[in-house]
């Protein structure tokens, strides 16, 4: 069987976090969903995580913040910017923030698949069910 990649989830809006949680499960990933930033503080220090996808616009913390921590503890994880916000220069400061990947919402689930495992690709992982 093939090691299944942890991915985080950092999506305020509940209904979206749990579909995109749902679509990542079925799709054999293990998956942690939260709601705000200072979530993601435990998980950075005690668990194992390969990728993140961060919504940009947060309550507290924003995700261009978010992704700049998470490269300064976890320089090497997946990070996914998945956001409303599609203009250049949102797109060029979700890069320069640390963004492996930048997607407009909505995201179709298989384009969401895709991005996720290219970034396994590129970190050494095979995909899921395969």
């Amino acid at each position: 069987m093939n090691s299944s990649l942890h991915i985080v989830i950092v999506e305020d809006h509940e209904s979206l976090r749990e579909v995109t949680a749902n679509v990542l499960s079925e799709a054999g990933y293990q998956v942690t969903a939260v709601a705000y930033a200072e979530d993601v503080d435990h998980l950075l220090k005690g668990q194992k995580v390969d990728l993140f996808i961060l919504d940009l616009n947060l309550p507290g913390e924003d995700g261009l913040s978010l992704a700049r921590r998470i490269r300064k503890v976890q320089p090497r994880v997946g990070i996914i910017m998945a956001t409303a916000r599609g203009s250049k220069d949102d797109m060029v400061n979700g890069y320069d923030s640390g963004a492996d990947i930048y997607m407009t919402k909505p995201i179709a689930p298989e384009a969401l698949l895709a991005a996720i495992d290219a970034l396994g690709r590129r970190m050494g992982h095979e995909k899921n069910g395969s």
